[in-house]
């Protein structure tokens, strides 16, 4: 997935990729780590947020896990967000920026969870989840 920067994109448009409403199988007392690769290209570089919604109440919302702004590297980096609570529902966001030019494109690749129990998506085959609340309805 990527961000274009180049006409008619201006500064500060908005790349964003979510996933579903996930969860895991089991209570997880530690940490685990959402880890992806991720290129930023160009002179004139945005920004990439990794933000998590949360579905708990105490700690409902949408929280930046992980950010890089202004990488202008010629190579893949390896990107490693903290997840702090995964067992109550949650969606995560890659967000890419777009900055003051066309020169600077966003790449994100093989996103993956580590050292997690199993994730698995809140709601089934036959379900549609809703954007704002972990609530699965019948397709």
């Amino acid at each position: 997935m990527y961000i274009e920067a180049s006409d008619p994109r201006i500064e500060g448009d908005m790349a964003i990729f979510s996933s579903p409403w996930l969860r895991t199988s089991d209570w997880y007392d530690y940490n685990c780590n959402l880890t992806f690769w991720y290129h930023m290209k160009g002179a004139d570089i945005g920004q990439l947020d990794v933000r998590e919604t949360s579905s708990a109440t105490w700690n409902k919302g949408d929280h930046t896990i992980w950010s890089r702004n202004n990488s202008n590297d010629f190579t893949w980096s390896f990107g490693t967000a903290t997840i702090w609570d995964i067992y109550t529902p949650g969606k995560f966001h890659f967000v890419g920026v777009r900055g003051v030019s066309f020169q600077g494109d966003i790449a994100i690749d093989d996103i993956s969870f580590s050292e997690c129990p199993s994730v698995e998506t809140l709601c089934t085959e036959d379900e549609w989840g809703c954007d704002h609340d972990p609530q699965c309805v019948h397709k």
